[in-house]
């Protein structure tokens, strides 16, 4: 399993509000965990993801928010968001393969 915690990237310049991260995986599931903080309501919440970040944001995707680049690629649809006490988990499947890996490099001509 790795592991790793990092701060989020503020990206709403609320710089004296930062959010911890935690990232991990485990059995083809790649787990974000934030620590947001308390006084924000949990109903002010939401999460955006792509198939590299996570984001936690309040209000709107535009308002303040907190970035974390995931461990590895995985696909945007988280498959459960929970939320305790200022503790958002967001739990993502593993993308099957890297798109990279879908070009088929036989139809590339080469000069």
């Amino acid at each position: 399993m790795n592991r790793f915690n990092e701060v989020g990237d503020d990206r709403a310049g609320t710089a004296s509000r930062a959010v911890l991260w935690t990232t991990y995986e485990t059995d083809g599931l790649v787990h974000a965990v934030a620590d947001v903080p308390t006084d924000i309501p949990k109903t002010n919440l939401g999460v955006a993801a792509n198939d590299t970040e996570a984001t936690v944001f309040v209000g709107s995707p535009r308002g303040p928010r907190w970035t974390v680049t995931l461990p590895s690629l995985v696909n945007p649809t988280p498959v459960t968001v929970s939320y305790n006490n200022g503790i958002i988990e967001v739990v993502f499947t593993e993308a099957a393969t890297d798109p990279l890996d879908a070009i088929d490099e036989s139809s590339i001509e080469t000069a």
